[in-house]
């Protein structure tokens, strides 16, 4: 982190009103934002919190100098993360999402009526109060559903005690640095795949094609083997480091059609007028990568 002391770290962002972030996805490359508002800083037993707000974007949540989301962008991040595996699975009714305590991807979820219930691990109960306190619209009431179940638990325990199976698996997890480390090795993958039913998916939020490309084609590498086949898509993320973030999909079974918009367009109508960036087209255009990148990432779809 570049704040470890608290002080400090105060007398800087008052004295020059700018905070450097993303430190440990690049070495030689950082981002810094302009703060308009210094709204929380705290320690919590697992990590660094910061929440700030910058004229631009809006709030930003960042997690050990890390960004989290924007209130700008979080709607174009959290959609693809959903609906893509939502959209693709055939009669999702059981929807694991790990890394979910600040409300968005369960928001998008709970949009479904088809999905019967959504179990929600979050590792940081306090990750989970201060969106409550802070970005009120972020989770619009989700948690209040009766088919979300919020647990507060580590990802990768609980996968390996849960007696339960899921159609859809969701990992909304930071970069892989401190407590999120886990849900980045093979361990955790083959977890994921042993708990998905049939045709399930596991999607995992897989952090930046710009900056992280040797950890998505270790991470591809592993899926590739434990999985059916694996595929990255990508969408825009302004907030973030490099200002794409890649996603992978993984396929326990054959999928089937995945990319046809006729398809996906069928399904769509459920969503359709609840959605501000996601489309069928969206879908399909997103697996859509150079040259360069698909062939460093061994993917064709």
């Amino acid at each position: 982190m570049l704040f470890k002391n608290l002080p400090t770290f105060l007398l800087i962002c008052y004295a020059s009103m700018l905070f450097s972030a993303q430190p440990d996805l690049s070495t030689d490359w950082i981002q810094t934002f302009q703060i308009k508002e210094m709204i929380s800083n705290e320690q919590s037993s697992h990590q660094q919190i910061t929440i700030f707000n910058n004229r631009s974007l809006g709030k930003i949540l960042m997690i050990d100098d890390v960004v989290q989301f924007s209130e700008k962008d979080e709607f174009i991040y959290h959609e693809m993360l959903a609906h893509v595996p939502l959209l693709t699975h055939p009669n999702p009714k059981r929807v694991l999402i790990i890394g979910g305590g600040d409300g968005a991807c369960v928001r998008e979820a709970i949009k479904y009526p088809s999905i019967e219930e959504i179990i929600v691990i979050e590792l940081d109960a306090k990750i989970v109060d201060l969106c409550k306190q802070n970005f009120p619209s972020l989770a619009d009431s989700a948690f209040d559903d009766p088919r979300v179940h919020l647990l507060i638990d580590d990802g990768y325990n609980y996968l390996k005690k849960s007696k339960y199976n899921y159609d859809v698996v969701i990992v909304n997890a930071p970069d892989p640095f401190g407590p999120s480390r886990s849900l980045f090795h093979r361990h955790f993958f083959n977890l994921c795949q042993k708990v998905l039913n049939p045709d399930g998916i596991l999607v995992c939020l897989s952090g930046s094609p710009i900056t992280q490309l040797p950890m998505l084609k270790n991470a591809q590498n592993l899926k590739k083997e434990l999985f059916d086949s694996s595929y990255y898509y990508f969408a825009p993320a302004p907030s973030q480091l490099g200002g794409i973030k890649a996603f992978s999909i993984s396929f326990k079974d054959q999928p089937r059609d995945f990319l046809s918009v006729k398809k996906i367009k069928k399904r769509f109508e459920v969503i359709e007028n609840r959605v501000k960036y996601y489309s069928p087209e969206i879908h399909k255009g997103s697996f859509s990568a150079p040259k360069y990148l698909n062939e460093e990432l061994d993917q064709d779809c």
